[in-house]
């Protein structure tokens, strides 16, 4: 569930020398679906006039540093997880599925990618 946290209310006031800019006011917060109550309760997100819940995106499977992209930057961060060295959720880099983070993961990467560049060529 996503939670928020409540913000200073000047966060989002940007003034130059010659006037105020009042985000709250011109942009749009998009925010996770089902949360936009929340946020409107929250403070510091209540002053966004317009708020919209995000529809919920469908993983891409092998695009493990959610870039939306399945290239070699996913394998390294398998890579680094293995190793202990990266702080990424475990259940991101275990891309096959099996509850481990080994090399069968790196292999599932690059049968995707090997699967995406065949669907392009086409």
């Amino acid at each position: 569930m996503t939670e928020t946290i409540d913000i200073d209310e000047s966060v989002f006031l940007l003034s130059n020398s010659n006037k105020q800019y009042d985000i709250y006011n011109n942009a749009t917060l998009y925010v996770p679906k089902g949360t936009k109550r929340k946020y409107w309760d929250a403070a510091g997100w209540s002053r966004f006039e317009n708020i919209v819940e995000m529809e919920e995106s469908v993983p891409v499977k092998g695009d493990v540093n959610c870039d939306e992209i399945v290239d070699v930057a996913d394998i390294s961060t398998i890579i680094s997880v293995m190793a202990g060295s990266e702080s990424w959720p475990a259940s991101a880099a275990d891309v096959n599925g099996d509850g481990k983070v080994d090399v069968a993961d790196i292999a599932s990467v690059i049968n995707e990618m090997v699967v995406r560049a065949r669907t392009v060529r086409r």
